[in-house]
């Protein structure tokens, strides 16, 4: 007698989810509104579709529509940003509320949710100021300065709807924390305090990041190898973390008190207090239902199904948090659980089955199912990276294959340092970790990006999916080896057309970061960066940018002014992409912070230079302030500053190196591209929402192709 088939499919179940969440949380009379039947639609498909099929087909497709509606979800995060920063871009407003968060770094961060005042009550709002005053459970009130720009997805993934600055002063205590929201910031900082302790910074960092999720005092360069190397997922505590957690306190509950009910309330009453403890982050969130979906299985008679457990997680977060669908760490949680499921036991089944009998020990069997799991997790999340990203980290795959395994032995060996009598397993860890993150170090070096953003990769990728869908489809050798040749063939094809359709092209792109930004020059490979500074990510962004379209050197950096926008992250740039000269006229701190670090160092004269092969940068000065011009392939663009008048006709181009340029800040690379033909929505679209009709402006590379004499 065949099994029935169940009509209620783990994918139906996230489709309807999320969409429910999502349209719960907005009452939005605009056209989103029509994204969100497409996420009804894409539910009721998924169910038809995974209805009548089954086995490896079902996963294949389970983890494709799961990626589609992780893209939904970003394209959609993007216009409510929007439509919430809207009505206050700009504005200075006084706000009352309860802190939920705080973030630590160059400056620390609080999520505010209001209850009072101009906002409307439950608005949440990224407060950011110069020192740490408050904790979590504090409520606050004070007058903060509203950006210009709506949220980037980072600051989405924090829960934050606008974002903001406030002084210090102008932040007033209304009424402390409750108990229980001291007593656990109170054991976090207490646990900072002993890793400070045991180890040297660096590692105390380390492990901080580790137990608490809380990276935000890693040093920038670790930050960067760690982000380089596509490990940061450990440095936060994820699902990785929670299902070790849960199935350690399960054993060790299991020995003392027997396998049974009261075993399994106390491990889910630990994994639960760890849960709250770091954050309730939806990834750990996500980890921690799916394991009481899993363990719970054995007292309820039911059988453990890690798909519907995963579409019921899944479920229960969206309901609770709707946000969370616009998280880049609940998609990448959701993606690798899904993989590694779904495909990892098939590749250890099937490379073990070639093995000799000899071969296939406990041993042998324990570094496959690393190797499967790492492979799987990582090709799951690569979606994630394009959207996130725009590139990805061809040197990912070893560190995590390293790292991952070593976790639950870390985590283990960090906490056993608290135990009386063990404070020298911090010295022993330590000695043990430094020639590990030195060799991460090294690895990092160099170019670790590939670039994800170019249209004919997006091609390839959707080409390669649908022909190996196909194959397996039909479940024969041949039919899996022609689509394999032909995914060779399509990347080929896409690698050559790519590189012969961008020859001597010149782009612009300004690349933007909160209230900072640079403007960057590119062409076969090469670049010119005018400007870096007004925020502290903008140098590591514009860095990441490079990298991702194949360039790891600068020609030039052009300071214009002395002026914290232009000049205030030009060291963090420098740093990670040594510039071959700096042009600048200042001498101010940042400009000696460029000579400490051996670069070239030219004054900003006015006088004309020679630019990559045929082409001329002229520097003038009017009024005091630099024009600087660049006549490359027949083109001419001109850099001036705002505060001059409009240039004499003649120039191609006019760009404002001093003027912010609002972007839509949700494009496939992630970074404001400067826009050469802004288009609107129809209009049919907005009725009901004039306001927000001048937000949605298509953003598009400025291109400028070889004039042919």
């Amino acid at each position: 007698m065949n099994r029935p088939r169940p009509l209620l499919r783990p994918l139906a179940l996230t489709g309807f989810s999320i969409s429910a969440a999502l349209l719960c949380a907005s009452f939005l009379p605009f056209f989103p509104l029509i994204l969100l039947a497409g996420f009804l639609s894409a539910g009721c498909i998924a169910a038809g579709v995974l209805y009548y099929l089954d086995k490896l087909r079902s996963k294949i497709l389970f983890v494709f529509l799961l990626s589609v509606l992780a893209a939904l979800s970003f394209s959609l995060g993007g216009r409510f940003s929007q439509l919430h920063a809207a009505p206050f871009a700009g504005t200075e407003v006084e706000f009352s509320g309860e802190i939920r968060k705080i973030w630590r770094g160059d400056s620390v961060c609080y999520l505010v949710e209001t209850d009072g005042g101009p906002l409307p009550s439950g608005t949440p709002i990224l407060v950011y100021t110069g020192t740490e005053e408050y904790i979590p459970g504090d409520r606050v009130s004070g007058k903060a300065s509203l950006w210009d720009n709506p949220p980037s997805r980072s600051q989405l993934a924090r829960g934050g709807e606008l974002c903001g600055y406030a002084a210090s002063e102008n932040m007033e205590l209304l009424e402390k924390a409750g108990p229980v929201d001291a007593w656990f910031f109170q054991i976090r900082e207490s646990l900072r305090t002993n890793f400070y302790r045991a180890f040297p910074k660096d590692t105390a960092e380390f492990f901080i990041a580790l137990f608490t999720g809380d990276d935000s005092g890693l040093s920038a360069g670790m930050s960067r190898t760690f982000s380089a190397l596509g490990i940061s997922h450990i440095l936060s505590v994820s699902g990785l973390h929670i299902s070790m957690l849960t199935a350690l306190v399960c054993w060790i509950f299991g020995r003392i008190f027997g396998k049974g009910r009261v075993s399994f309330l106390l491990a889910s009453l630990t994994a639960g207090a760890f849960v709250v403890f770091t954050g309730a982050e939806s990834s750990a969130v996500r980890a921690y239902v799916m394991a009481l979906f899993s363990v719970s299985a054995r007292f309820l008679c039911r059988d453990y199904s890690p798909s519907n457990s995963l579409g019921g997680a899944m479920t229960a977060i969206c309901l609770l948090n709707p946000k969370a669908a616009l998280s880049t760490g609940f998609w990448m949680s959701v993606l690798a659980s899904a993989a590694i499921f779904s495909f990892a036991p098939k590749w250890e089944g099937a490379i073990l089955g070639k093995l000799p009998e000899k071969l296939r020990n406990r041993l042998v069997r324990g570094i496959l199912a690393s190797f499967c799991i790492t492979a799987a997790a990582n090709l799951s999340c690569l979606p994630v990276y394009f959207l996130w990203m725009g590139s990805v980290s061809w040197k990912a795959f070893l560190p995590n294959l390293i790292l991952t395994p070593l976790t639950p032995v870390l985590m283990i060996a960090g906490a056993l340092i608290f135990l009386p009598g063990m404070g020298f397993l911090g010295k022993i860890l330590a000695l043990c970790l430094e020639p590990l993150f030195r060799l991460f170090e090294k690895m990092a070096e160099g170019n670790s990006y590939l670039p994800l953003q170019f249209g004919w990769l997006v091609i390839w990728g959707i080409g390669s999916i649908l022909l190996l869908g196909l194959a397996f489809w039909k479940g024969e050798t041949k039919h899996r080896r022609l689509a394999v040749s032909l995914s060779v063939f399509l990347l080929s094809a896409g690698t050559f057309t790519y590189w012969i359709s961008g020859r001597d092209v010149l782009s612009v792109s300004i690349i933007s970061a909160g209230s900072g930004q640079s403007i960057v020059l590119t062409q076969n490979g090469r670049s010119l960066v005018i400007g870096c500074g007004g925020s502290n990510q903008i140098g590591g962004k514009t860095a990441s940018f490079l990298r991702s379209i194949g360039g790891d050197s600068a020609t030039a950096l052009i300071i214009p002014e002395e002026r914290e926008l232009l000049m205030g992250e030009a060291a963090a740039f420098a740093r990670e992409i040594p510039p071959e000269q700096v042009l600048s006229g200042s001498e101010s701190n940042w400009y000696q912070t460029l000579w400490d670090m051996g670069l070239a160092m030219n004054p900003l004269a006015a006088e004309e230079y020679a630019l990559w092969q045929d082409g001329r940068l002229v520097i003038s000065h009017n009024r005091a302030k630099p024009d600087i011009g660049i006549f490359l392939e027949g083109r001419s663009l001109l850099f001036q500053s705002k505060e001059l008048p409009s240039p004499e006709s003649g120039w191609d181009r006019v760009f404002f190196y001093d003027e912010i340029y609002k972007k839509d800040g949700f494009s496939i690379s992630g970074y404001a591209i400067i826009k050469a033909a802004q288009w609107r929505v129809p209009p049919e679209f907005l009725e009901g929402a004039p306001l927000f009709g001048e937000y949605f402006a298509a953003e598009e590379r400025v291109f400028l192709p070889p004039r042919k004499e």
